[in-house]
């Protein structure tokens, strides 16, 4: 129970630092809420399955992946819709954060075959 609401409050952290104080570096205000799904769903997953990696993954890998996903970015302008500024930065953290908790799930179900066998 304590670990699970330590996972909580990393998560609620990096939420926090993301949305406000690394707000000048990507200015979406539903980006990081948008995020937070995959949070939500890995967080349930690691309850439900008794995964503890996973939930370590999903506590952390929210703020390693918004890390990459401003590392890695690609700002554009598109001369076919008006010379309007875009970035692939949330596609990027969306699918990183998602390969984080997918691999953790896999580890924990691995481990825990392991265990059975």
């Amino acid at each position: 129970m304590k670990k699970t609401i330590a996972e909580i409050a990393v998560l609620i952290v990096s939420y926090i630092a993301v949305r406000f104080l690394f707000f000048n570096t990507y200015g979406s205000k539903d980006a990081a809420w948008l995020a937070i799904i995959p949070a939500l769903i890995g967080m349930n997953a690691a309850a439900f399955f008794n995964c503890p990696v996973t939930g370590y993954g999903t506590a952390l890998g929210y703020i390693i992946s918004f890390a990459a996903s401003q590392l890695f970015r690609h700002d554009y302008i598109d001369p076919n819709r008006g010379n309007s500024r875009y970035s692939n930065y949330f596609e990027i953290w969306l699918l990183t954060y998602i390969c984080i908790i997918t691999v953790c799930l896999l580890i924990d179900l691995l481990q825990k075959r392991k265990k059975k066998a």
